[in-house]
């Protein structure tokens, strides 16, 4: 007789995209030291820039679509931070740098935001696509303008 099929750990990437408790763990708030119990998700610390302390990692794949034009920009900034650095760094290591930028104008960024008042995000359709474009870069001049009165990333 053939034994009853157990609970499968979810082994296809979409059915872990599918699998709600995993989206759940994906949003939790990760533990200051490493899990002892088999149940809970296993986390490498890894040491921070502190003296002493020590900081979780959790990477978080995400996706993004980006237009021609957007798609040369990005490598040509991971590029020239190779060639610039000599720094073997992904795209991953520049978003996230791009990033750690905005975050040190937060509070003027929201500010230069909420300036321009609702925008309506326009549709996907084809023919549409400079709607779209102009759109991107009006926010583009309000994360521009909030930049420059920055101080720099925190």
């Amino acid at each position: 007789m053939a034994k009853p099929l157990q609970q499968s750990a979810n082994p296809s990437p979409l059915s872990r995209l599918l699998d709600h408790a995993a989206a759940l763990g994906a949003r939790t708030a990760v533990p200051s030291s490493p899990s002892s119990s088999p149940n809970e998700p296993f986390h490498t610390p890894s040491a921070s820039s502190g003296a002493g302390t020590k900081r979780e990692h959790t990477l978080i794949k995400r996706e993004c679509v980006l237009t021609q034009p957007t798609d040369e920009m990005l490598s040509r900034l991971t590029e020239m931070v190779r060639r610039s650095t000599g720094a073997r760094i992904n795209t991953s290591c520049a978003v996230r740098s791009l990033l750690l930028t905005l975050s040190g104008a937060w509070p003027r960024l929201e500010d230069e935001l909420r300036s321009l008042g609702v925008i309506k995000l326009p549709g996907n359709a084809r023919g549409r696509e400079h709607e779209r474009e102009a759109m991107e870069r009006l926010l583009a001049q309000a994360i521009h303008r909030a930049l420059r009165s920055s101080t720099g990333p925190g």
